[in-house]
């Protein structure tokens, strides 16, 4: 069968007393053998779909059959369909034997129109007696992540790379996608999933949930797709069936089949695909830089919104919806409306992440109260009491500028923006309600800005002249104090925290002077505490390559903090119980989302 000439062809050779005329002339075979021309006409175009026809019925037919196809792609099945005879024998017997090839099909066509409704197939004749249908709850065409509507695909043909499920996604897009809620595929392949998972873990673990197949249909039933990670939920649910914790990293998810793993695909803005795979923040990686989603976003936005202007003032804020609905290639993408610093001015845009969009609108706003208070904050940055010792003390971390603006940074925010902001009024309201407030929040926080770098100072004196056997608690010293004094750490740590500070100074100093006497109880609470650090140092710097903000685990860190002052001083007390125990059970049932 050659689909460009539409015929089923033979090679001829022609030769004359031995002499080869011409060898391998392509020639019509249905004119030498119509009965099996038919057949090959057939099973290769009418049936295989290898044909370009404008024929009513083989348009339709193609069109069942592909539907049909894609049920059987999602549902992983090859029995839905009858096979390739059944539809054979059907042509058969109403093609006359001399339909051949696409010019003969034409011809009868013309001649005899009313013989083509029987040759419009029905899903009856398609469908094997014992296939059930596909349902489009189990096998849906889109999933919703944060509002925004992204396409997915079904392929079966295992061993290919996109075997499986595949979401396809444009470049400007990417970042809408929630990882973790892709991790829950679809709900048709949900439960298939879960036992692999299962059949994952180490043997000591996977013991206890035998039958897989029965502990993973109770899965199923009571949990539904969420933002939380498939693992975190499935452990929290497995604990309260059996009573059996599951460590997080006792999960094998590479190693499981990768249908079982969602497949992405980028476009670019031209619905070319550019990248495709199952790491998601691998293409992330890759794209990173050649194809970036902010431009193609910014163009998408300022073509189909009003959020794409630039020096605006605090009355925009009553324009500002709390979504917008962009089309880009078949994707409804839910974009959120912000506020972005450019300069001494401020930009409304609307983003795709809504994380993003809230932390650029802090900072707008928090330019805003800047520029409503003008003469105040410039008064601010000379009154700072005692600025200059507080300046000598804080060089080890930045600029006498960059501490001047930290505090009153921290001021307003506690002062003006502790809640959201959503209109002028409320603006102004806040601004008029806070405005005299604001030189006592400086004041408090230069204060306590000044007893922690005191303490700060004193620890680092300590920590000059150790004796041999306190070097390893000096070195985890060190680090901790390069953990709790970060770049930019008064702005960058949340106020309840950084409020904390003088307690966990004091808690190091204690440390200090009880391993003097004690070195031997120091090194096993070090040992102790240090597995749960790094623990968690290992599931942050996970998170962070994927650009994840999880509160919970930001929590689980000062839980942490906690923890090593009941452990080293005990005596100080701490902010809320806390205990290993306490650590484990919450470490276990924190999401990555």
């Amino acid at each position: 069968w050659e689909k460009k000439r539409s015929q089923v062809v033979a090679l001829e050779q022609a030769s004359l007393y031995g002499l080869i005329l011409h060898a391998d002339k392509k020639i019509s075979y249905g004119r030498i053998n119509p009965a099996e021309a038919k057949e090959i006409f057939i099973r290769c175009a009418l049936i295989a779909g290898d044909f370009d026809s404008r024929a009513r019925f083989y348009l339709h037919n193609r069109k069942l059959v592909e539907e049909l196809e894609s049920l059987e792609a999602k549902s992983r099945r090859r029995d839905i369909v009858v096979d390739e005879d059944i539809l054979y024998a059907f042509y058969d017997r109403l093609l006359p034997d001399n339909i051949f090839s696409g010019a003969t099909l034409d011809k009868w066509l013309r001649t005899k129109p009313a013989s083509e409704k029987s040759l419009f197939l029905t899903a009856d004749d398609l469908m094997r007696d014992e296939a059930t249908l596909v349902s489009d709850v189990l096998f849906p065409d889109a999933l919703e992540m944060s509002g925004s509507l992204f396409p997915v695909s079904y392929h079966f043909d295992p061993g290919k790379h996109c075997d499986g499920v595949t979401l396809t996604t444009p470049v400007a897009a990417i970042n809408a996608i929630n990882p973790q809620r892709c991790e829950w595929l679809i709900p048709g392949l949900l439960q298939e999933k879960i036992v692999a998972l299962i059949k994952s873990l180490p043997k000591q673990l996977r013991k206890n949930f035998v039958p897989a197949p029965n502990f993973a249909e109770a899965c199923v039933e009571a949990l539904q797709p969420s933002d939380t990670a498939l693992c975190t939920a499935l452990a929290n649910h497995l604990k309260k069936m059996t009573g059996v914790l599951i460590p997080y990293d006792a999960w094998n998810v590479p190693g499981i089949s990768e249908h079982l793993r969602m497949n992405f695909r980028v476009i670019d803005i031209d619905g070319k695909v550019i990248d495709e795979g199952r790491d998601l923040q691998a293409i992330k990686s890759r794209l990173s830089g050649t194809h970036d989603s902010a431009p193609v976003m910014e163009q998408a936005v300022q073509q189909d919104t009003a959020y794409g202007r630039d020096d605006v003032a605090p009355d925009v804020l009553d324009e500002m919806e709390e979504t917008v609905e962009l089309d880009l290639h078949g994707v409804t993408l839910k974009a959120y409306p912000a506020l972005v610093c450019d300069g001494s001015k401020v930009s409304l845009r609307a983003l795709e992440n809504r994380k993003v969009a809230i932390n650029e609108t802090r900072q707008a706003l928090r330019l805003f109260c800047f520029n409503a208070l003008k003469e105040q904050v410039k008064f601010l940055r000379r009154s700072i009491p005692d600025i200059q010792n507080l300046c000598l003390k804080y060089s080890d971390f930045g600029s006498c500028d960059l501490l001047k603006s930290e505090i009153i940074n921290k001021a307003v925010d506690e002062v003006f923006l502790y809640e959201a902001i959503s209109s002028q009024q409320e603006f102004n309201k806040r601004i008029d309600a806070g405005k005299n407030k604001l030189i006592d929040h400086v004041e408090s926080w230069s204060l306590l800005l000044t007893s922690i770098l005191d303490e700060y100072r004193v620890i680092k004196k300590l920590m000059k002249r150790p004796a041999m056997s306190q070097l390893d608690m000096v070195a985890d010293i060190q680090q901790q104090l390069g953990h709790l004094f970060s770049e930019n750490f008064i702005t960058g740590t949340d106020s309840e925290w950084l409020r904390e500070y003088p307690r966990y100074l004091t808690a190091i100093k204690k440390r200090f002077e009880k391993s003097k006497t004690n070195v031997t109880r120091d090194r096993q609470l070090r040992i102790q505490y240090a597995a749960l650090w790094d623990e968690y140092s290992k599931r942050q710097a996970s998170l962070g390559k994927q650009h994840i903000d999880s509160p919970q685990l930001n929590h689980y860190r000062w839980m942490l903090e906690e923890y090593r002052v009941s452990l080293f001083a005990q005596e100080l007390k701490t902010k809320f119980p806390v205990s290993e125990k306490r650590l484990k059970t919450y470490w276990n049932e924190l999401s990555d989302a």
